[in-house]
């Protein structure tokens, strides 16, 4: 066993060699109590879970050990075994883990809420209940983020009651969680917590609050696309499209004028879930945004609104501006709607930007579209006008690059 703690070392030095000293590490660590579980107190949790997961591979008893160690008068091996139990524990573990709630130490009751929510025993959720109003905030903690793992709906009641924990990172947990159990309930006192202080609070809110998608949080998250912060912007956007409510479609597209571009995306991402034809026109003006991603969700939110999109997308290939030509020419090869087939061969003959044409051929070459425009030519001229057809293709969208 004394080799145990110079391959601890050796892991931290040689990451790149970390799996063959775990291998070794496993083969050296009997099947007994011998386990000298201390050697891996001052493991970080990169390093850790890995050794336990190999410990387990290799044979090794290691959980009744760990159990043994909880109940030890030394905090430190305490915190670590139950740190250790997070990635090996089981059904065996969560009796000693929901007495170790308990634990003098709030390190140890961290680590075991932790361990506890990652096993999700259901003998688990009041222990855990309890531990809310735990003195420590790192503790309260722990238990909020357990319980939306585990995601019981008896912790419903609790943790709306936690939501006014006087710790920000707290009450982001158990806003977190509560997106988790997704249950009704506790909709209403969420829309309150839309107006917390704290940034992330209320970005958790909002995540929540789409997770349940209750038509309750639209018109509270509509109010909340105008706060101050961007990442709070962002959540609510992406939120807003979950819920899928007709009555945000107007407020994101106006949030498709955000100054920051993570709003737009996803305001743009969320016009795409809600599928509303009111938003087909401000998506294909967001083919002019500056930033790609913006572009890219604008391109994906048309093609979910489908074959309404399809006239405008095609009026867009005569834009002035070869980014938004280029983008329609994207959006209805995905679509792949018989009426762009025409259309499409003539922006790759007649477009004047090289990258437009380019992106219709490679449409015209992967899609259905190439046979259609085929089939729509008179027999007299089938022949010559596919030859022509054909020889841009293989131009501007050829088989291999460089050839």
């Amino acid at each position: 066993m004394q080799a145990i703690e110079p391959l601890v070392a050796l892991i931290k030095q040689q990451r790149a060699q970390q799996q063959h000293t775990l291998d070794a590490l496993g083969k050296i660590v009997t099947r007994t109590v011998e386990l000298q579980i201390d050697a891996f107190g001052d493991l970080d949790d990169q390093i850790a879970p890995p050794i336990a997961r190999a410990l387990i591979r290799s044979g090794a008893q290691i959980v009744e050990p760990l159990i043994d160690a909880l109940k030890t008068g030394d905090a430190e091996l305490r915190r670590t075994a139950a740190r250790m139990l997070l990635h090996v524990g089981g059904a065996r573990a969560v009796d000693q883990l929901i007495l170790s709630l308990g634990d003098p130490e709030p390190q140890v009751c961290q680590a075991a809420a932790a361990a506890l929510g990652r096993i999700a025993d259901s003998r688990a959720v009041e222990p855990l209940i309890g531990a809310l109003g735990a003195s420590e905030p790192l503790v309260r903690q722990a238990a909020a983020a357990a319980l939306g793992r585990i995601a019981d709906a008896r912790a419903v009641d609790q943790l709306i009651l936690s939501l006014g924990d006087p710790e920000p990172l707290v009450r982001q947990a158990v806003a977190t969680s509560l997106g988790q159990i997704a249950d009704a309930r506790a909709v209403d006192q969420l829309i309150l917590s839309l107006g917390d202080p704290e940034p992330q609070a209320r970005q958790a809110v909002a995540t929540s609050l789409g997770q349940i998608a209750d038509a309750r949080a639209v018109e509270p998250l509509i109010g909340a696309l105008g706060a101050r912060e961007p990442q709070v912007r962002q959540t609510v956007a992406t939120s807003l499209g979950q819920i899928a409510d007709a009555r945000a479609v107007e407020p994101l597209i106006g949030a498709l004028g955000d100054p920051e571009p993570q709003v737009r995306q996803a305001a743009a991402a969320a016009l795409g879930r809600i599928a509303d034809s009111r938003a087909i026109d401000p998506l294909i003006a967001a083919f002019r945004d500056r930033v790609q991603n913006v572009r890219q969700a604008a391109t994906g939110a048309l093609i979910k609104i489908g074959a309404a999109a399809v006239d405008p997308l095609l009026a867009a290939l005569q834009d002035p501006n070869s980014t938004v030509r280029g983008a329609a020419v994207n959006a209805l090869g995905s679509l792949t709607d018989s009426r762009a087939a025409g259309p499409l061969a003539i922006v790759l003959e007649r477009d004047p930007d090289d990258n437009v044409r380019t992106a219709a051929a490679w449409v015209l070459k992967n899609s259905g579209l190439r046979s259609q425009v085929y089939d729509s030519l008179s027999p007299a001229s089938r022949e010559q006008l596919r030859m022509q057809l054909d020889e841009l293709i293989n131009r501007y969208a050829p088989d291999e690059y460089g050839g």
